[in-house]
């Protein structure tokens, strides 16, 4: 089989008859240890960096966003890592109108608000002596009716 196919050349998948990857399978996923092996990349990296060329870069970087002779695209993509490295990317954000799992919550929080802590303490001790608490009054929520 081919590998656009996304078969390996002995006609498996990478997976057990089970389904499951097959030990060492990187078709799914990185490796086993692969975050820690980036990790310790990256930690080299940033080690054998020399600030004078990260320097030199980052100036080269921003003079060819700033420079009206380059192609508008290049200097998008230039101005673009200039300020990724710089700022950092922006942090994606994630806008709700509303939230009902949070608007029930204070519904909760509310109708908690309510009780008489000692009422609450009496309910609670005699549910777990065995007894049945009384109920509060309860309006068509399911909350009190106060």
């Amino acid at each position: 089989m081919s590998a656009e196919s996304g078969l390996n050349g002995n006609g498996h998948n990478g997976r057990l008859p089970t389904g499951q990857f097959r030990p060492g399978h990187t078709l799914g996923g990185r490796p086993r240890g692969g975050t820690k092996q980036v990790g310790r990349l990256r930690r080299a990296l940033e080690e054998a960096a020399d600030p004078e060329v990260v320097g030199k870069v980052m100036a080269m970087l921003a003079e060819i966003a700033l420079s009206p002779n380059e192609d508008i695209k290049v200097r998008l993509h230039a101005g673009e890592a200039y300020l990724d490295r710089c700022v950092g990317r922006p942090r994606q954000t994630l806008e709700v109108e509303s939230d009902p799992v949070a608007e029930r919550l204070e519904e909760i929080r509310d109708a908690f608000s309510r009780f008489d802590p000692t009422d609450v303490k009496t309910a609670v001790l005699t549910f777990l002596n065995g007894g049945t608490p009384p109920a509060p009054p309860m309006n068509g929520n399911g909350f009190n009716s106060d």
